[in-house]
Protein backbone atom coordinates (compact mmCIF):
# COMPACT_ATOMS: atom_id res chain seq x y z
CA UNK A 1 0.00 0.00 0.00
CA UNK A 2 2.95 2.43 0.96
CA UNK A 3 4.75 1.50 -2.32
CA UNK A 4 1.65 2.38 -4.41
CA UNK A 5 0.88 5.37 -2.95
CA UNK A 6 4.80 6.75 -2.72
CA UNK A 7 4.41 5.47 -6.59
CA UNK A 8 1.39 7.42 -7.36
CA UNK A 9 3.15 10.72 -6.03
CA UNK A 10 6.96 10.06 -7.64
CA UNK A 11 4.63 10.07 -10.95
CA UNK A 12 2.57 13.08 -10.48
CA UNK A 13 5.81 15.31 -8.94
CA UNK A 14 7.66 14.18 -11.89
CA UNK A 15 5.03 14.99 -14.66
CA UNK A 16 4.97 18.64 -12.41
CA UNK A 17 6.16 21.71 -14.31
CA UNK A 18 7.20 23.50 -11.33
CA UNK A 19 9.69 20.25 -10.86
CA UNK A 20 10.90 20.02 -14.95
CA UNK A 21 12.15 23.77 -14.23
CA UNK A 22 13.65 23.08 -11.01
CA UNK A 23 15.37 20.41 -11.73
CA UNK A 24 16.66 21.83 -15.26
CA UNK A 25 17.73 24.94 -13.20
CA UNK A 26 19.58 22.87 -10.88
CA UNK A 27 21.74 20.61 -13.52
CA UNK A 28 22.49 23.56 -14.98
CA UNK A 29 23.53 25.40 -12.13
CA UNK A 30 25.75 22.56 -11.21
CA UNK A 31 27.22 22.22 -14.37
CA UNK A 32 28.12 25.79 -14.71
CA UNK A 33 29.69 26.31 -11.15
CA UNK A 34 31.70 22.92 -11.40
CA UNK A 35 32.58 23.95 -14.66
CA UNK A 36 33.81 27.71 -13.72
CA UNK A 37 35.04 26.33 -10.14
CA UNK A 38 37.26 23.61 -11.86
CA UNK A 39 38.61 25.87 -14.43
CA UNK A 40 39.57 28.26 -10.96
CA UNK A 41 41.46 25.05 -9.35
CA UNK A 42 43.36 24.42 -12.54
CA UNK A 43 44.62 28.01 -12.05
CA UNK A 44 45.13 28.12 -8.07
CA UNK A 45 47.04 24.59 -9.17
CA UNK A 46 48.87 26.41 -11.58
CA UNK A 47 49.82 29.36 -9.30
CA UNK A 48 51.16 26.88 -6.58
CA UNK A 49 53.72 25.36 -8.74
CA UNK A 50 54.81 28.76 -10.23
CA UNK A 51 55.22 30.23 -6.85
CA UNK A 52 56.93 27.24 -5.85
CA UNK A 53 59.91 27.47 -8.06
CA UNK A 54 59.97 31.02 -8.16
CA UNK A 55 60.64 31.13 -4.15
CA UNK A 56 62.73 27.51 -3.98
CA UNK A 57 66.00 28.19 -2.63
CA UNK A 58 65.36 31.28 -0.42
CA UNK A 59 66.00 31.22 2.86
CA UNK A 60 65.13 34.11 4.51
CA UNK A 61 62.25 34.72 4.52
CA UNK A 62 61.50 31.19 4.23
CA UNK A 63 58.00 30.84 2.36
CA UNK A 64 55.59 27.43 2.41
CA UNK A 65 52.14 27.27 0.22
CA UNK A 66 49.19 25.53 0.90
CA UNK A 67 48.23 23.77 -1.84
CA UNK A 68 44.27 23.97 -3.13
CA UNK A 69 42.31 21.26 -1.88
CA UNK A 70 40.13 19.80 -4.59
CA UNK A 71 37.36 18.98 -3.61
CA UNK A 72 36.84 22.80 -3.18
CA UNK A 73 35.23 22.70 -6.64
CA UNK A 74 32.09 20.70 -5.08
CA UNK A 75 32.50 22.87 -1.78
CA UNK A 76 34.37 26.30 -1.97
CA UNK A 77 34.04 26.49 2.39
CA UNK A 78 37.16 28.86 2.90
CA UNK A 79 39.98 27.53 0.51
CA UNK A 80 39.88 30.37 -1.25
CA UNK A 81 39.62 33.02 0.54
CA UNK A 82 42.00 32.24 3.69
CA UNK A 83 45.26 32.56 1.92
CA UNK A 84 47.67 30.20 0.86
CA UNK A 85 50.87 31.49 1.19
CA UNK A 86 52.97 32.12 4.56
CA UNK A 87 56.22 34.05 5.18
CA UNK A 88 58.47 33.44 8.04
CA UNK A 89 61.53 34.68 9.36
CA UNK A 90 62.94 33.85 13.53
CA UNK A 91 61.36 36.96 14.51
CA UNK A 92 57.96 36.00 12.90
CA UNK A 93 55.36 32.94 13.20
CA UNK A 94 52.74 33.87 10.58
CA UNK A 95 49.49 34.13 11.96
CA UNK A 96 47.79 34.73 8.74
CA UNK A 97 48.43 34.39 4.96
CA UNK A 98 48.38 35.96 1.56
CA UNK A 99 47.45 34.77 -1.76
CA UNK A 100 49.81 32.87 -3.66
CA UNK A 101 51.55 36.34 -5.54
CA UNK A 102 51.24 37.92 -2.26
CA UNK A 103 48.75 40.55 -1.64
CA UNK A 104 45.49 37.86 -2.38
CA UNK A 105 46.20 38.20 -6.07
CA UNK A 106 47.13 35.91 -8.79
CA UNK A 107 48.82 35.90 -12.01
CA UNK A 108 45.63 34.60 -13.69
CA UNK A 109 43.01 37.00 -14.79
CA UNK A 110 39.64 34.81 -13.15
CA UNK A 111 36.04 35.07 -14.04
CA UNK A 112 34.75 33.78 -10.58
CA UNK A 113 33.96 36.25 -9.33
CA UNK A 114 30.36 36.17 -9.92
CA UNK A 115 30.45 32.74 -9.00
CA UNK A 116 32.41 32.77 -5.90
CA UNK A 117 29.78 31.47 -3.65
CA UNK A 118 28.41 28.88 -5.90
CA UNK A 119 29.06 24.99 -5.70
CA UNK A 120 27.31 22.42 -5.49
CA UNK A 121 26.95 22.85 -1.98
CA UNK A 122 25.07 25.93 -2.42
CA UNK A 123 22.88 24.23 -5.16
CA UNK A 124 21.82 21.54 -2.92
CA UNK A 125 21.37 24.44 0.05
CA UNK A 126 19.73 26.78 -2.14
CA UNK A 127 18.15 25.75 -4.87
CA UNK A 128 17.12 21.82 -3.70
CA UNK A 129 15.35 22.46 -1.10
CA UNK A 130 13.25 25.53 -2.71
CA UNK A 131 11.84 22.46 -4.82
CA UNK A 132 11.48 20.21 -1.88
CA UNK A 133 9.25 22.83 -0.69
CA UNK A 134 7.31 23.56 -3.98
CA UNK A 135 6.75 20.19 -4.44
CA UNK A 136 5.27 19.64 -1.08
CA UNK A 137 3.64 22.29 -0.05
CA UNK A 138 0.42 20.93 -1.07
CA UNK A 139 0.99 17.55 -0.34
CA UNK A 140 -2.05 17.00 1.80
CA UNK A 141 -2.82 20.38 1.87
CA UNK A 142 -3.91 20.56 -1.74
CA UNK A 143 -5.25 16.90 -1.44
CA UNK A 144 -7.73 18.16 1.50
CA UNK A 145 -8.47 21.45 -0.70
CA UNK A 146 -9.26 19.61 -4.09
CA UNK A 147 -11.46 16.83 -1.98
CA UNK A 148 -9.38 14.04 -2.78
CA UNK A 149 -7.61 13.13 0.41
CA UNK A 150 -11.65 12.92 1.38
CA UNK A 151 -11.90 10.43 -1.04
CA UNK A 152 -8.64 8.18 -0.67
CA UNK A 153 -9.41 8.04 3.45
CA UNK A 154 -12.97 6.36 2.34
CA UNK A 155 -10.93 3.37 1.59
CA UNK A 156 -9.29 1.00 4.46
CA UNK A 157 -5.97 2.79 4.14
CA UNK A 158 -3.81 3.28 7.12
CA UNK A 159 -3.47 7.23 7.45
CA UNK A 160 -0.10 6.63 8.36
CA UNK A 161 0.41 4.71 5.30
CA UNK A 162 -0.93 7.66 3.08
CA UNK A 163 1.50 10.14 4.75
CA UNK A 164 4.65 8.05 4.55
CA UNK A 165 3.72 7.43 1.02
CA UNK A 166 3.30 10.86 0.46
CA UNK A 167 6.85 11.62 2.20
CA UNK A 168 8.73 8.19 0.35
CA UNK A 169 7.63 9.37 -3.33
CA UNK A 170 8.55 12.75 -3.16
CA UNK A 171 11.75 12.17 -1.47
CA UNK A 172 12.50 9.18 -4.01
CA UNK A 173 11.95 12.44 -6.59
CA UNK A 174 14.00 14.63 -4.93
CA UNK A 175 16.97 11.97 -4.23
CA UNK A 176 16.75 11.17 -8.15
CA UNK A 177 17.53 15.17 -8.81
CA UNK A 178 20.35 15.14 -6.30
CA UNK A 179 21.79 11.98 -8.02
CA UNK A 180 21.70 13.31 -11.61
CA UNK A 181 23.41 16.62 -10.27
CA UNK A 182 25.75 14.88 -8.64
CA UNK A 183 26.58 13.12 -11.63
CA UNK A 184 26.61 15.37 -14.04
CA UNK A 185 29.29 17.67 -11.13
CA UNK A 186 31.60 14.12 -11.13
CA UNK A 187 31.76 13.66 -14.60
CA UNK A 188 33.10 17.05 -15.11
CA UNK A 189 35.70 16.45 -12.60
CA UNK A 190 36.67 13.06 -13.77
CA UNK A 191 37.40 14.22 -17.47
CA UNK A 192 39.26 17.44 -16.67
CA UNK A 193 43.00 16.51 -17.00
CA UNK A 194 43.35 19.10 -13.80
CA UNK A 195 41.67 16.76 -11.48
CA UNK A 196 42.31 13.86 -9.83
CA UNK A 197 40.34 11.93 -7.81
CA UNK A 198 41.78 9.70 -4.68
CA UNK A 199 40.27 6.57 -2.97
CA UNK A 200 40.02 9.31 -0.01
CA UNK A 201 38.31 11.92 -2.33
CA UNK A 202 35.83 9.32 -3.08
CA UNK A 203 34.48 8.18 0.51
CA UNK A 204 33.94 11.79 1.02
CA UNK A 205 31.97 12.57 -2.02
CA UNK A 206 29.63 9.17 -1.00
CA UNK A 207 29.26 11.35 2.27
CA UNK A 208 28.69 14.35 1.22
CA UNK A 209 26.00 13.15 -0.88
CA UNK A 210 24.91 11.19 2.61
CA UNK A 211 24.68 14.71 4.32
CA UNK A 212 22.76 16.18 1.28
CA UNK A 213 20.30 13.75 1.20
CA UNK A 214 19.62 13.74 4.78
CA UNK A 215 19.52 17.32 4.94
CA UNK A 216 16.86 17.63 1.48
CA UNK A 217 14.90 15.01 3.92
CA UNK A 218 14.88 17.47 6.75
CA UNK A 219 13.19 20.27 4.67
CA UNK A 220 10.48 18.02 3.18
CA UNK A 221 9.70 16.48 6.60
CA UNK A 222 9.31 20.01 7.12
CA UNK A 223 6.98 21.40 4.77
CA UNK A 224 5.07 17.49 5.02
CA UNK A 225 4.26 18.83 8.69
CA UNK A 226 2.70 22.57 7.08
CA UNK A 227 1.00 20.78 4.72
CA UNK A 228 -0.94 18.48 7.50
CA UNK A 229 -1.56 21.67 9.64
CA UNK A 230 -2.79 23.96 6.88
CA UNK A 231 -6.13 23.31 4.88
CA UNK A 232 -5.09 25.66 1.99
CA UNK A 233 -2.09 25.19 -0.20
CA UNK A 234 -1.50 29.26 -0.71
CA UNK A 235 -0.88 28.83 2.80
CA UNK A 236 1.22 26.39 3.36
CA UNK A 237 3.54 27.83 0.42
CA UNK A 238 3.19 31.11 2.62
CA UNK A 239 4.59 29.62 5.88
CA UNK A 240 7.14 26.91 4.38
CA UNK A 241 8.74 29.81 2.02
CA UNK A 242 9.15 32.40 5.43
CA UNK A 243 10.22 29.06 7.26
CA UNK A 244 12.95 28.69 4.38
CA UNK A 245 14.28 31.98 4.70
CA UNK A 246 14.51 32.32 8.28
CA UNK A 247 16.18 28.69 8.77
CA UNK A 248 18.31 29.13 5.80
CA UNK A 249 19.11 32.52 5.86
CA UNK A 250 18.24 34.87 8.83
CA UNK A 251 18.54 32.28 12.12
CA UNK A 252 22.65 30.92 10.85
CA UNK A 253 23.25 35.06 10.05
CA UNK A 254 21.77 35.91 13.46
CA UNK A 255 24.02 33.48 15.03
CA UNK A 256 27.18 34.57 13.34
CA UNK A 257 26.11 38.03 14.19
CA UNK A 258 25.41 37.42 17.95
CA UNK A 259 28.49 35.52 18.58
CA UNK A 260 30.41 38.45 16.86
CA UNK A 261 28.99 40.92 19.44
CA UNK A 262 28.76 38.58 22.55
CA UNK A 263 32.32 37.47 22.18
CA UNK A 264 34.41 40.34 20.47
CA UNK A 265 37.51 39.74 18.84
CA UNK A 266 40.26 42.57 19.89
CA UNK A 267 41.76 44.65 16.74
CA UNK A 268 45.07 45.31 15.40
CA UNK A 269 45.46 48.37 17.78
CA UNK A 270 45.05 45.93 21.11
CA UNK A 271 46.72 43.00 19.59
CA UNK A 272 50.19 44.98 19.10
CA UNK A 273 49.60 46.40 22.25
CA UNK A 274 49.60 42.80 23.60
CA UNK A 275 52.46 41.96 21.66
CA UNK A 276 54.62 45.34 22.81
CA UNK A 277 53.37 44.33 26.61
CA UNK A 278 54.66 40.32 26.22
CA UNK A 279 58.30 41.18 24.74
CA UNK A 280 58.25 44.56 26.98
CA UNK A 281 61.27 42.55 29.80
CA UNK A 282 63.39 41.42 26.50
CA UNK A 283 63.43 45.08 24.27
CA UNK A 284 65.94 46.40 25.90
CA UNK A 285 68.44 44.02 25.49
CA UNK A 286 66.89 43.70 21.90
CA UNK A 287 67.77 47.53 20.84
CA UNK A 288 71.28 46.97 22.14
CA UNK A 289 72.02 43.90 20.49
CA UNK A 290 70.61 45.07 17.34
CA UNK A 291 72.67 48.49 17.70
CA UNK A 292 75.74 46.63 18.39
CA UNK A 293 75.07 44.13 15.32
CA UNK A 294 74.39 46.93 12.90
CA UNK A 295 77.47 48.74 14.34
CA UNK A 296 79.86 45.56 13.62
CA UNK A 297 78.06 45.39 10.37
CA UNK A 298 78.93 48.99 9.25
CA UNK A 299 82.37 49.24 10.96
CA UNK A 300 83.79 46.13 10.16
CA UNK A 301 81.65 44.34 7.08
CA UNK A 302 81.44 41.01 9.76
CA UNK A 303 79.06 40.75 13.13
CA UNK A 304 80.64 38.38 15.79
CA UNK A 305 79.40 35.54 16.30
CA UNK A 306 78.53 36.13 19.66
CA UNK A 307 76.40 39.19 18.73
CA UNK A 308 74.87 36.96 15.95
CA UNK A 309 73.83 34.34 17.72
CA UNK A 310 72.36 36.63 20.65
CA UNK A 311 70.02 38.35 17.95
CA UNK A 312 68.95 35.71 16.50
CA UNK A 313 67.92 34.02 19.85
CA UNK A 314 66.65 37.29 20.51
CA UNK A 315 64.63 36.85 17.13
CA UNK A 316 63.07 33.47 18.30
CA UNK A 317 61.81 34.78 21.29
CA UNK A 318 59.98 38.11 19.64
CA UNK A 319 58.44 34.90 17.36
CA UNK A 320 57.85 32.86 20.04
CA UNK A 321 55.64 36.10 22.30
CA UNK A 322 53.50 37.25 19.33
CA UNK A 323 52.99 33.88 18.36
CA UNK A 324 51.46 33.18 21.91
CA UNK A 325 49.18 36.48 21.30
CA UNK A 326 48.31 35.15 17.99
CA UNK A 327 47.68 31.66 19.64
CA UNK A 328 45.70 33.21 22.30
CA UNK A 329 43.49 35.42 20.14
CA UNK A 330 42.96 31.84 17.25
CA UNK A 331 41.08 30.18 20.35
CA UNK A 332 39.09 33.76 20.69
CA UNK A 333 37.91 33.11 16.91
CA UNK A 334 37.51 28.97 17.25
CA UNK A 335 35.18 30.53 21.08
CA UNK A 336 33.44 32.69 18.70
CA UNK A 337 32.86 29.82 16.09
CA UNK A 338 31.62 27.40 18.12
CA UNK A 339 29.27 29.59 19.55
CA UNK A 340 27.47 30.63 15.97
CA UNK A 341 27.65 27.15 15.29
CA UNK A 342 26.22 26.03 18.51
CA UNK A 343 23.32 28.75 18.28
CA UNK A 344 22.56 27.79 15.08
CA UNK A 345 21.78 24.01 15.96
CA UNK A 346 18.52 24.08 15.08
CA UNK A 347 19.20 25.43 11.37
CA UNK A 348 19.12 22.68 8.47
CA UNK A 349 21.39 24.81 6.54
CA UNK A 350 23.50 25.60 9.31
CA UNK A 351 24.19 22.41 10.12
CA UNK A 352 24.62 21.03 6.29
CA UNK A 353 27.28 23.30 5.71
CA UNK A 354 29.27 22.40 8.48
CA UNK A 355 29.34 19.07 7.41
CA UNK A 356 30.18 19.39 3.76
CA UNK A 357 33.20 22.05 4.50
CA UNK A 358 34.16 19.19 6.99
CA UNK A 359 34.33 16.31 4.56
CA UNK A 360 35.55 18.47 1.39
CA UNK A 361 38.93 19.82 4.13
CA UNK A 362 37.46 23.56 3.34
CA UNK A 363 37.27 24.86 6.78
CA UNK A 364 38.79 26.24 9.38
CA UNK A 365 40.03 23.35 10.96
CA UNK A 366 42.10 22.29 8.04
CA UNK A 367 43.45 26.10 8.13
CA UNK A 368 44.36 25.51 11.22
CA UNK A 369 46.06 22.12 10.40
CA UNK A 370 48.20 24.22 7.96
CA UNK A 371 49.48 26.45 10.75
CA UNK A 372 50.25 23.95 12.64
CA UNK A 373 52.54 23.27 9.87
CA UNK A 374 53.95 26.67 10.09
CA UNK A 375 54.80 26.08 14.02
CA UNK A 376 56.32 22.88 13.27
CA UNK A 377 58.90 24.37 10.09
CA UNK A 378 59.34 27.19 12.07
CA UNK A 379 61.09 25.18 15.15
CA UNK A 380 63.12 23.06 12.31
CA UNK A 381 64.13 26.99 9.87
CA UNK A 382 65.10 28.62 13.46
CA UNK A 383 67.54 25.52 14.37
CA UNK A 384 68.95 25.24 10.81
CA UNK A 385 69.33 28.68 10.96
CA UNK A 386 71.15 28.90 14.04
CA UNK A 387 73.23 26.25 12.61
CA UNK A 388 74.24 28.51 9.53
CA UNK A 389 75.56 30.94 12.09
CA UNK A 390 78.00 28.64 14.60
CA UNK A 391 79.05 27.04 11.44
CA UNK A 392 78.31 28.97 7.86
CA UNK A 393 79.83 25.97 5.76
CA UNK A 394 76.53 24.44 6.57
CA UNK A 395 75.24 26.64 4.01
CA UNK A 396 76.30 24.56 0.94
CA UNK A 397 75.15 21.39 2.39
CA UNK A 398 72.34 22.06 4.28
CA UNK A 399 68.37 22.10 2.65
CA UNK A 400 65.44 23.56 4.44
CA UNK A 401 63.21 20.29 5.00
CA UNK A 402 59.99 19.88 2.54
CA UNK A 403 57.20 21.97 3.98
CA UNK A 404 53.94 19.42 5.29
CA UNK A 405 50.93 20.37 7.26
CA UNK A 406 48.64 17.69 8.46
CA UNK A 407 45.85 16.76 7.04
CA UNK A 408 42.57 15.48 8.35
CA UNK A 409 42.45 12.07 8.07
CA UNK A 410 38.71 10.21 6.16
CA UNK A 411 37.86 8.54 10.10
CA UNK A 412 38.82 12.26 11.95
CA UNK A 413 36.17 13.90 9.52
CA UNK A 414 32.94 11.31 9.44
CA UNK A 415 33.70 11.30 13.35
CA UNK A 416 33.57 15.09 13.04
CA UNK A 417 30.32 15.46 11.16
CA UNK A 418 28.22 12.67 13.39
CA UNK A 419 27.30 15.43 15.74
CA UNK A 420 25.42 17.27 12.79
CA UNK A 421 24.18 14.16 11.39
CA UNK A 422 21.99 13.37 14.45
CA UNK A 423 20.74 16.96 15.19
CA UNK A 424 19.27 16.70 11.32
CA UNK A 425 18.06 13.15 12.00
CA UNK A 426 16.04 14.95 14.94
CA UNK A 427 15.02 17.61 12.39
CA UNK A 428 14.25 14.84 10.46
CA UNK A 429 12.08 12.74 12.86
CA UNK A 430 10.21 15.25 14.66
CA UNK A 431 8.25 17.18 11.93
CA UNK A 432 7.60 13.77 10.32
CA UNK A 433 6.44 12.53 13.94
CA UNK A 434 4.54 15.66 14.44
CA UNK A 435 3.11 15.67 11.00
CA UNK A 436 2.12 11.59 12.06
CA UNK A 437 0.09 12.67 14.92
CA UNK A 438 -1.46 15.95 13.27
CA UNK A 439 -2.91 13.66 10.10
CA UNK A 440 -3.95 11.08 12.24
CA UNK A 441 -6.58 13.63 14.16
CA UNK A 442 -7.28 15.91 11.31
CA UNK A 443 -10.86 16.24 9.79
CA UNK A 444 -10.56 15.60 5.88
CA UNK A 445 -14.15 16.63 5.08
Amino acid sequence: MIWTIARREFLEYLKSLRFLIGFLVTIALVALSTVINVSDYRERVSDYSTAKKEMAGDTYPLIVYRPPEVLSTLVQGLDRTLGNRASMTPARIPARTSGYMENYASQHHRFVAGFSTVDFAFVVRIILSLIVIFLAYNSVAGEKSAGTLRLILSHPVPRYAVLLGKFAGGLMLVLVSLFAAMIVALLILITHPAVTLTVSDWIRILGMGFVSGLYLATIFALSIFVSVIVNRPSTSLLILLQAWIFVVVLYPAGALIFAEHWRALPGEPELEDRKKAAFQPFEKEYEEVRKAFGDSLHLTGSVPQDIDLRSHDLDIRRGKSDHAVDAQLAGEQNEQMRLAESIAIFSPAALYDQAMVRLARTGAEEFDRFLEGIHRTWNDYTAIMRSFITDPEKRKTTHMPEFTAPRESDEESFIAVVPQVIVMLFLLMIPFMSAHAKFNAKDVR
